[in-house]
């Protein structure tokens, strides 16, 4: 009968009975008298089936660890173009014009990013508090680029170019207000 356990089976008493399941995790009070400290036993239930941890993570935050090792990925791939297109350049008599510095500096800028990238969202897939802060500073840093390119009127050249800026000003406030919602799962 797998995990179910009665004091007597034949009065079909349940008075001990405890059936275990992933969803609820057996007592383990008795380990503290074998030498085990707990502070929960939900903690040592987390270290045993971390699979269950992975269920507590928002999937908003799935969703922007995803996306944000996609975009790293796809950033150090385009940053490996850029370098091979400014040794192209070196190897090529182009026009004096065109510059490979262009291409050297987008590679090294993409390697950066793509980088931080990579590394942020596998900290936001795990819930570190160090990729919550850095999430949280990339959507202030937004908004407030956002707000400077409004107010100076780089984005009201073109009415696209201002839809555009609020627009992204809109979606960075959401970013800001869900990185904020979701903090207490990063501990």
């Amino acid at each position: 009968m797998g995990c179910s356990h009665t004091s007597n089976e034949n009065d079909g008493s349940r008075r001990n009975a405890h059936i275990w399941s992933p969803i609820h995790p057996p007592r383990l009070r008795n380990l503290q008298g074998i030498g085990i400290p707990l502070t929960s036993t939900t903690h040592l239930y987390e270290s045993i089936h971390p699979v269950d941890m992975a269920r507590r993570r928002p999937l908003g935050v799935t969703i922007l660890g995803g996306l944000a090792v996609v975009g790293g990925i796809i950033l150090l791939v385009l940053s490996l173009i850029s370098l091979l297109a400014f040794f192209a350049m070196i190897g090529l008599e182009v026009d004096p014009e065109i510059s490979g510095e262009a291409f050297l500096i987008s590679a090294v800028i993409n390697l950066i990013v793509g980088l931080v990238l990579l590394g942020s969202g596998r900290g936001l897939l795990n819930l570190r508090p160090w990729a919550w802060w850095l999430a949280f500073l990339i959507a202030i840093v937004g908004v407030l680029r956002s707000i400077f390119a409004l107010v100076t009127g780089v984005a009201q050249a073109a009415l696209s170019a201002l839809a555009s800026s609020l627009v992204g000003l809109v979606l960075l406030l959401v970013f800001l207000g869900y990185i904020l919602s979701v903090k207490k799962h990063f501990r």
